[in-house]
């Protein structure tokens, strides 16, 4: 699997050890249905952006989130048999492995991409994610 491309690997290799605590959050508007300026306010270190389905969340897309200074990576979808789009959840899913297969190979540990299935994230239980 190559992402590398303009000194991709070295960056982020770099940026993983610069540690930032900084995370990206991908998630799919149907997922998650709550106030994102009161979890904005309460965890500045997380941005968001939001998709019509996770299913169209690019593997690159994941990758080049970590390049760009950010620690961790979460990406919110429908649970299982809840995706209004069938198999969102499960594209999304199988792009989190294609990117932890890309960091098995640099040396990262994979436990910096997490995905969350569930539907409609309560704020508590997206609190509790964050803080983890």
């Amino acid at each position: 699997m190559s992402y590398q491309g303009n000194n991709f690997e070295r960056n982020l290799k770099n940026n993983f050890e610069m540690n930032e605590k900084r995370m990206k959050i991908f998630f799919c508007k149907n997922a998650l249905s709550l106030d994102l300026d009161y979890i904005k306010e309460k965890f500045p270190q997380a941005e968001f952006k939001e998709y019509s389905c996770g299913g169209v969340i690019e593997t690159k897309e994941i990758l080049e989130a970590l390049e760009k200074d950010f620690e961790k990576v979460l990406i919110l979808v429908c649970s299982k048999g809840n995706c209004e789009n069938k198999i969102g959840n499960l594209k999304a899913e199988k792009k989190i492995l294609e990117a932890r297969k890309y960091l098995e190979e640099i040396d990262i540990p994979t436990d910096i991409l997490t995905i969350e299935m569930i539907k409609d994230f309560k704020k508590d239980e997206l609190e509790k994610i964050l803080r983890d």
